[in-house]
């Protein structure tokens, strides 16, 4: 109403003529009649409007101004009805001491009086209570003292039953306070100001709870705060329920809350989408972690901690089992309030809780880990030492007994059993550690480092090495392809060069195991539990040795499956493959420490007192000889995971889904590799043993050990490789040498010896003496005939210059291929081969034995086979002597061939100082008697030259007036003028050669018999020597005076022969050029 008149009034003024103003007159003057009218139009719509506006507001909030001032006048009365009450109340006082004062008369007189006064009071002072109810409750409330104004609100409620029970929720919350005799307050005002008094306040209870419940999901609550916030929530509780039933819905309320804070928190620490329909993070944002997000996350990770100590484990104990904490001084007694809590059910709720949430912390923080780490090992590292000082810190330790009890006593209350058995049946993959921690929860207590953190940084160290692991073989193996695809042809490749290149790839595996290591060790080893990290350290790094070598042998064994498309690309592959697993076997020097057999998962289990399932490998041997169906020691990779099912059947390992993992077929480039191929990739049982080292108990030391199973492996690839290159390698001389001898064979079979005597000019006679006698025997003249002479007897000439090529081509074959570092021990010492895991190493374990060995091993075994088909047919014919080829061929080819087969044996057997390396068994015939009986290379092929050489002498001596002594001797002399010619040559391949007589030295009867033709010389190419030294160091300790000589000389002869120089010079960096440094791109270091 007081607004409406002021608003009237205003009205009224403003519609009273006024004078003009020093503005009006300004626009009079300054402005012409029709922009006065415009002026006046414009005036008058917006006072139009403003009119508009100001009814529009007067009749929208009328009742809003009517109603504020109403509540002024009552406000007004209020005020003064209080004034008059206290106005009255020395007044009052004044009564009481005259009535203490006066007589026992006028007392009796004036009792009434009294009574009725002190009823008056009473209900003035309720009164004022009620006024000051909504004050006190509203003060608590800001200052959020949740507890305070539950009390408040308690206590108004009382007042209020103390008058009236027409008020149900008073009645609820104030239900065993209730007086028995109750009689109604007849007191209009009162029960009027406890009408408007409830009706403010019947909604406080709801707001009371919620924000108690805000409370205990705030994350910086004291155990005080917590208190105060479960008691509000007890005494506004209007349900009718038992205490123990209303103990355990507080606790549950409590642990609840707590759930889903940390809930809330562990979606902090997931990554978010930037879009409904978008991915959470590609593949490489999902290891990316920025600084700042790495301080995020451990500031979560620790508020989670905090929760997990505190409003977890500590603050229940102390408020639900002690029913103390520490508390100020003026702070009411709020555990008063509490019902009595059971002890074993606060245990049991912990317990069950530790056990529903820890594992999701644990996944959760695992994978932020994880993440982590794809950036840095430091940062993880300080991050491991920053958790462990949060848990199991000497501080936080002392922070956390600092209080009313000690940690020792509130983790009393934790079934360290039951959360255990939740945590193991989380991580299902954990193949040692998971019993070592279920002896290791009976004898320790219980620790959130322990629990959370300990095996999860184990298993988090096992996946960065994983990592580290995959990354190495990768780049092993993209090296070697890349040095195939980049590699020269065989005639082209430096021996010096193929050596350095694959010594470097050697050598670069050796360092990155190396590195990843030490880099463990240095990163990932914690301080304060050194020999638990220690030993799960050691651990890891032993099974991702195992795998990593298992998966490059097989990458290696599998490359040689695959055949080229011709003899020089197949040699050169065979060639590198073979030198760099000769490298691998001495140079790996990082295998014995890693593969050390005290950090076997096996070893490292029977320590610590677990019984883990690990298997043999004699059982895993069984269930591979079941898939190997035929027996050829291979068997597909489908076969492979049934296999290894079958085997670790009865075990928590999975074999099937260990060898897809440890194969790295859902992972890197070798997945794009296998699409399609599953079908061509095989495995050996040793592969096998490698790859599921995680599960397979291995030796402790000889061939069945990790590393003596590696070197094994190693040994028969390098076997395979070299057998196959010296066969590539050799096959364009061996076809030569075939060529020539089949003609050989042909000619020999269908000429006579006369024939043959000329078109090998051992016949004294001329062109026109033969074509007489031939002539003459056609007309039977035998005046015409010739006397034979000396030519009716059987001539010797030399060794077969196809067979003397053959054995240069493979010494040169030999010189070409060996470099001069081949020569040396790869060892320094026999201890150093023994912890490399050599089985009974020698002195004589160079290269350049092993390639020499492979050329005069398959060079023998094709030799003796071509000759002896081309000559007697097939080894199961059972061919009449007399239909053979030898048969029809004269004397003198069959000397020749006498002499081409000695001289085969000869250098072979006798000459041979070297013995024929790591011979290979050869299948036993099936209708061979003697089932058991075991023939190698060198005894097969000597068997069938010795049977050759038999038929050969059984042929020549069907002619009775043939000297056999005299033509043994012959041939002889023959095998010692070849050795003296050629002796330096073969000296390579088959040592130093004992000639009985010199080279110089010559025979006066065979020079009288054969005329000159044992002093014709061999007509041979010089040995490119140059390829075995190329490249190699100038000596640098000469004289000034053997400088200038050299001088000197290499002046005089380029200018004799400028152009040869030219030329020579030319063609050599021609040859450099096309071969060096195919692999160089590899030489440069990534920095």
């Amino acid at each position: 109403k007081i607004c409406t008149t002021t608003i009237i009034r205003h009205t009224l003024i403003m519609s009273q003529p006024q004078q003009p103003t020093s503005y009006t007159n300004s626009l009079a003057k300054s402005l012409t009649i029709d922009e006065m009218r415009a002026l006046h139009r414009q005036a008058l719509s917006e006072a139009e409007a403003k009119k508009t506006e100001l009814k529009l507001v007067l009749a929208s909030r009328y009742r809003e101004l009517v109603g504020s001032s109403d509540e002024v006048l009552d406000m007004q009365r209020d005020a003064k009805v209080l004034d008059e009450l206290v106005t009255s109340i020395p007044g009052l006082v004044e009564e009481l001491m005259k009535c203490a004062s006066s007589d026992g008369e006028e007392s009796k007189q004036e009792e009434s009086h009294t009574n009725k006064s002190v009823i008056v009071n009473r209900d003035t002072v309720d009164r004022l209570h009620l006024s000051d109810a909504p004050r006190a409750v509203h003060s608590c409330l800001d200052i959020g003292d949740v507890h305070g104004a539950a009390s408040s609100l308690i206590n108004f409620f009382s007042l209020v039953t103390k008058y009236t029970r027409q008020y149900p929720l008073a009645n609820a919350l104030t239900g065993d306070k209730m007086e028995d005799g109750f009689s109604p307050s007849r007191n209009v005002a009162l029960l009027m100001q406890i009408k408007m008094i409830y009706l403010h306040l019947q909604s406080i209870p709801h707001r009371i709870i919620q924000m108690s419940k805000n409370n205990l999901l705030s994350l910086s609550q004291s155990c005080s705060g917590t208190a105060r916030a479960l008691s509000a929530i007890h005494l506004l509780n209007v349900q009718k329920i038992a205490d123990t039933q209303r103990a355990n819905k507080l606790m549950d309320l409590y642990f609840d809350s707590k759930a889903k804070v940390i809930h809330d928190l562990l979606d902090k620490l997931s990554p978010k989408s930037k879009g409904n329909n978008s991915p959470v993070r590609n593949k490489k944002d999902a290891t990316f972690y920025s600084e700042e997000a790495t301080d995020t996350a451990e500031k979560t990770i620790s508020e989670i901690l905090l929760i997990l100590q505190y409003d977890i484990i500590l603050y229940p104990y102390q408020i639900f089992i002690l029913r103390k904490y520490e508390k100020d001084a003026s702070e009411e007694n709020v555990i008063g309030s509490f019902p009595v809590f059971d002890g074993d059910q606060l245990k049991s709720k912990i317990s069950n809780f530790l056990a529903a949430q820890l594992p999701l912390v644990r996944s959760k923080v695992k994978a932020i880990l994880v993440g982590i780490a794809g950036t840095t090992a430091s940062r993880l590292g300080h991050m491991r030492q920053s958790l462990y000082d949060k848990t199991d810190g000497v501080d936080c330790l002392q922070n956390l007994s600092s209080g009313i009890c000690t940690w020792e006593d509130a983790i009393q209350l934790i079934d360290v059993k039951l959360v255990t058995r939740a945590l193991e049946g989380l991580t299902s993959t954990a193949a040692a550690t998971a019993p070592n921690a279920s002896v290791s929860s009976q004898s320790r207590s219980f620790s959130l480092w322990g629990t959370l953190f300990s095996n999860t940084f184990s298993s988090l160290v096992h996946s960065i090495l994983t990592s580290s692991f995959h990354s190495v073989h990768r780049q092993v193996i993209s090296a070697l392809r890349a040095s195939l695809a980049n590699a020269p042809p065989f005639k082209e490749m430096l021996p010096h060069e193929a050596y350095r290149n694959t010594l470097h790839i050697a050598t670069e595996l050796d360092k990155a195991l190396k590195k990843v290591s030490d880099d463990a060790h240095e990163l990932l080893v914690h301080a304060e539990e050194r020999d638990e990290s220690l030993r799960r350290l050691n651990q890891s790094l032993y099974v991702q040795t195992c795998e990593i070598m298992g998966r490059l042998l097989n990458e290696l064994r599998r490359m040689l499956a695959k055949t080229a498309s011709d003899d020089d690309e197949e040699a050169t592959k065979e060639l590198i493959l073979g030198r760099l697993c000769y490298l691998l076997k001495f140079r790996l020097t990082s295998l014995p420490t890693l593969l050390d057999s005290n950090s076997s998962p096996a070893v490292i289990a029977s320590k610590s007192g677990g019984k883990v399932g690990m298997i043999t490998i004699v059982e895993l041997q069984s269930a591979f000889e079941i898939s190997d169906v035929d027996d050829d020691g291979v068997i597909t990779y489908e076969e492979s995971l049934e296999a290894v099912e079958g085997a670790f059947s009865g075990t928590h390992f999975h074999g099937a889904e260990m060898v897809r993992e440890t194969m790295l077929l859902s992972s890197g480039s070798d997945a794009v590799d296998m699409k399609g191929t599953s079908a061509s990739r095989t495995l050996t049982l040793s592969e096998l043993a490698l790859l599921s080292a995680r599960g397979l108990r291995h030796a402790v030391s000889g061939p069945e050990s990790a590393l003596g199973t590696i070197q094994r492996m190693l040994d028969g690839i390098v076997g395979t490789c070299l057998a196959k290159w010296a066969g590539a390698a050799l096959s364009p001389s061996i076809n030569a040498f075939m060529s020539e001898y089949e003609q050989f064979v042909s000619t020999a079979s269908v000429v006579p010896d006369s024939e043959w005597k000329r078109l090998h000019l051992f016949s004294s006679s001329s062109e026109e003496d033969l074509l007489q006698q031939e002539i003459g025997d056609a007309l039977g003249d035998g005046e015409t005939g010739l006397d034979s002479g000396s030519d009716g007897k059987t001539q010797i000439g030399s060794v077969s210059s196809f067979l003397v090529t053959f054995f240069m081509s493979i010494t040169c074959i030999l010189n070409q291929s060996v470099a001069p570092s081949d020569s040396m021990q790869p060892f320094p010492s026999l201890s150093y081969a023994v912890a490399m895991g050599i089985d009974s190493p020698s002195d004589n374990m160079t290269m350049m034995k092993l390639l020499r060995s492979c050329l005069v091993r398959e060079s023998l075994l094709s030799l003796s086979k071509s000759i002896y088909m081309a000559s007697l047919g097939n080894f199961d014919d059972e061919m009449n002597p007399e239909d053979s080829t030898l048969s029809k061929c004269c004397s003198s080819s069959l000397v020749q061939m006498l002499m081409d087969v000695s001289f085969i044996l000869s250098c072979y057997f006798d000459l041979n100082q070297h013995d024929f390396g790591g011979e290979m068994l050869l299948p036993v015939d099936e209708n061979s008697i003697e089932e058991d009986a075991e023939v190698t290379i060198s005894q097969s092929s000597q068997g069938l030259l010795n049977d050759l050489r038999e038929a050969i002498v059984q042929s020549i001596n069907a002619d009775p007036s043939f000297n056999m002594e005299s033509c043994l001797e012959t041939v002889e002399r023959r095998h010692n003028t070849v050795l003296a010619s050629c002796g330096m040559f073969f000296t390579s391949l088959f040592g130093e050669c004992k000639v009985q007589k010199p080279a110089n030295q010559v025979d006066p009867l065979s020079f009288q018999e054969f005329g000159d033709h044992d002093s014709v010389p061999l007509l041979l190419n010089p040995m490119p020597s140059s390829r075995r030294f190329m490249l190699l160091p100038i000596q640098a300790e000469q004289s000034v005076k053997e400088l200038e000589l050299i001088k000197n000389l290499e002046k005089e002869r380029s200018d004799k022969a400028g152009a040869e120089k030219k030329s020579a010079s030319s063609a050599a960096a021609s040859a450099v050029s096309s071969s060096f440094g195919f692999f160089s791109s590899m030489l440069n270091k990534k920095k």
